[in-house]
C-alpha cells in the first residue's frame, strides 16, 4: 500500500481520489508524463497543457483544447518579433503599424480619438461634465447616485408635479440665490420646468410639487431639515 503519510503525499491521494483512481495508478500516469485534463476527463501528455506558473506542477488545469485567449490580438511573442521590425499593433485598426504611430495604450491617434469620444459620450463623461460645471459655478459635484436616487423617489417625472418625465436634477432654491448642492435642495425636474423656474423665487413650483406629489416632497423636507438646508422651507412658509 503505497504511503500517505506525507503532506505531499496526502495531497496526491486527495487528487486521485477526486478522479476515481488509486494513488499508485496516479502516481504512475505522473511518472510516465501525464496529466489529468478536468475538461476532457482523460490522462494527456504534459506537451498538451499551457504552462501557469501559480499551480504547483507549473501547468493549466486543462488542456490547450480548451483554452481560450482572454487577450485580444497577437501574442507576446509576435509582439516581440514584430516590435524588432520597429513596428506595433494597433487594436482599434487591428493592423501593425510603425511603432511611432501607436500610443503606449495600443492605440494610434485616429483610434485613440474615437475611443475618447466615445468615453466621453457615455455615463462617464456626463459625470466629467458635471463635475466641471459644478466646479464653474463652486458648487460641490452632485454624485450620481444621488441623482439616481432622487429620480426614483419621484418615479422619474419631474418634481413639480408637471407630469412629464424629469431631465435633469434642479437645486430648488437657486444656485443665483445661494443653494447649494446638498441634501434637501435637490429634486429631477424636465427641462420645461428648469427653464420657466430658473433663478427666480421657487415657491410657487414647490407649493405645486407638494400638492401634486405630496409623498417624495415631504421626503424631502424631512431630508431637508435633517440637513438643515431648509432655506426654501423658510421662504415658502414666510411667503
Amino acid at each position: 500500500m503505497a504511503d500517505t503519510t506525507t503532506p505531499i503525499r496526502q495531497v496526491r491521494a486527495a487528487a486521485a481520489t477526486r478522479i476515481g483512481t488509486s494513488l499508485d495508478e496516479y502516481d504512475a500516469k505522473i511518472t510516465s508524463g501525464q496529466k489529468w485534463c478536468t475538461k476532457c476527463k482523460a490522462w494527456l501528455p504534459r506537451s498538451e497543457f499551457a504552462k501557469d506558473r501559480s499551480r504547483g506542477d507549473g501547468l493549466k488545469s486543462n488542456c490547450n483544447s480548451h483554452y481560450v485567449r482572454t487577450t485580444p490580438g497577437p501574442t507576446k511573442s509576435e509582439r516581440r518579433q514584430r516590435a524588432l521590425l520597429g513596428q506595433r499593433w494597433c487594436r482599434g485598426c487591428k493592423v501593425w503599424l510603425p511603432a511611432s504611430q501607436v500610443n503606449r495604450d495600443g492605440a494610434c491617434r485616429p483610434c485613440a480619438a474615437a475611443e475618447a469620444r466615445a468615453y466621453y459620450a457615455g455615463p462617464a463623461g456626463e459625470q466629467i461634465k458635471a463635475l466641471k460645471n459644478a466646479r464653474k459655478r463652486g458648487l460641490d459635484p452632485i454624485p450620481p447616485w444621488w441623482r439616481e436616487a432622487q429620480f426614483a423617489n419621484f418615479n422619474g417625472l419631474c418634481a413639480y408635479g408637471c407630469g412629464a418625465p424629469a431631465e435633469v436634477i434642479d437645486h430648488v432654491w437657486p444656485v443665483a440665490r445661494g443653494g447649494q448642492s446638498t441634501p434637501g435642495n435637490l429634486v429631477p425636474a424636465c427641462a420645461d420646468c428648469n427653464g420657466k423656474k430658473r433663478d427666480r423665487n421657487p415657491t410657487p413650483w414647490v407649493k405645486q410639487g407638494l400638492t401634486l406629489r405630496p409623498g417624495p416632497w415631504q421626503d424631502l423636507v424631512a431630508l431637508a431639515l435633517e440637513h438643515n438646508t431648509d432655506n426654501w422651507l423658510e421662504e415658502i412658509i414666510n411667503g
